[in-house]
């Protein structure tokens, strides 16, 4: 079943949004992803932010003007009109949207007032240098207030050019250092490791306090005056391809990522959502019910009242003793004595028929004796 909805071009902001979805009256399926993606591409979270997981989920037609619509209404939705709603994780990654579409996407955040907390646009074919200057115009018309702290730009198509277009605009701005918690001074969190940008340009932002290397560790030390960490598994290793980036439709498969809003992850965790809670069960409560079981002549191993118990395999070893918290009592003298005792010697358990043939299997009968002691405790039929 597909849904639509309408859309009208005005916003509660009162700034017009992109044309490829300001038509009035304009009718698109409702965003239904498939039972793999899991969740929703637009979530609503517990404090009121919103968090987009749209991870190769952009790359039909029509996905992404429906998820555009979609993002403009939820980013209307917000208590005061001069209020900005914050995008905790706005994950776009491993799509092939076009240029214009990033555009798009990027006019849409200014206009609507939204604060990106973090960028996950990695593993886009299509970020080149021309995504890099709208995202470049992005951030000089961004404030304080809603500056993004990180940015995941590694595995795109970005050269030279769209690197210094992205420095330029950190440069040219007072966005960063950011104030972090505690009030530290962070820079930009910056991952663009596999693109086609010259070792030799990175390096020179670094010499200039533009950049600074930095390693993954658990903390992240204050800025000196630096815009942006760049992040790098050794320093001096930028990880950069050589040549010209290759054309979109020719490009190497999607890497499989494995974090959180991975599809495998998502789908994961709707599997975890559906399934029944299992109740805790305190070890003193399963060692009840063991001995409860054993009293009611259902002891595990030997079968229970009326039930058959196939012998073992010819040539099989004898089966071991069974080491369960019900046997531990058992063996400990609290329920009549070793575990190792054929039913018709443990009190409130069956008697043996005399015509039970050990080899072709023991059939328990479902009345027990009238000679066996009832209880846990108290004497035996045969020897100790």
């Amino acid at each position: 079943v597909k849904y639509t909805r309408a859309y009208t071009a005005p916003c509660a902001s009162g700034v017009a949004l992109p044309e490829s979805f300001r038509a009035s009256k304009m009718a698109v399926p409702f965003a239904r992803p498939p039972f793999q993606n899991a969740l929703p591409i637009v979530n609503k979270m517990p404090n009121g932010g919103l968090e987009i997981r749209a991870r190769q989920r952009l790359n039909k037609e029509g996905e992404f003007e429906t998820f555009l619509i979609n993002l403009a209404e939820a980013l209307e939705r917000k208590d005061e009109p001069g209020d900005s709603v914050v995008i905790h994780d706005l994950d776009v990654s491993q799509n092939k949207l076009s240029a214009d579409q990033f555009g798009e996407l990027f006019s849409t955040l200014s206009a609507l007032n939204a604060r990106v907390v973090r960028f996950r646009l990695f593993g886009c074919p299509t970020i080149n240098d021309d995504v890099m200057s709208s995202f470049a115009d992005y951030l000089r018309l961004s404030t304080s207030e809603n500056a993004p702290q990180e940015v995941h730009l590694s595995d795109c198509a970005i050269t030279t050019e769209g690197f210094t277009t992205l420095m330029n605009a950190l440069s040219g701005t007072d966005l960063y250092p950011y104030a972090g918690l505690g009030g530290k001074r962070m820079p930009l969190y910056l991952r663009i490791e596999n693109n086609y940008i010259e070792s030799e340009a990175i390096q020179e932002k670094i010499d200039e306090g533009v950049l600074r290397q930095y390693m993954k560790s658990p903390t992240r030390p204050e800025s000196e005056g630096q815009k942006a960490d760049i992040i790098v598994v050794a320093m001096g290793n930028f990880r950069q391809k050589t040549g010209t980036p290759p054309d979109p439709d020719s490009a190497p498969a999607f890497k499989t990522v494995n974090d959180k809003a991975s599809l495998q992850a998502q789908a994961a965790l709707m599997q975890q959502m559906a399934r029944p809670v299992q109740p805790i069960r305190h070890p003193m409560m399963m060692m009840q019910q063991q001995a409860m079981m054993m009293q009611a002549g259902m002891r595990p191993g030997f079968g229970r009242p009326g039930e058959f118990v196939p012998p073992p395999p010819a040539g099989a070893p004898p089966r071991p003793p069974m080491m369960g918290m019900g046997n531990q009592m058992n063996n400990m003298g609290l329920l009549g004595g070793p575990h190792l005792r054929p039913p018709g010697m443990i009190p409130g358990f069956a008697a043996l028929p005399k015509n039970a043939n050990p080899q072709a299997g023991t059939c328990v009968p479902k009345t027990p004796p009238k000679s066996a002691p009832p209880g846990g405790g108290g004497g035996h039929q045969g020897g100790g």
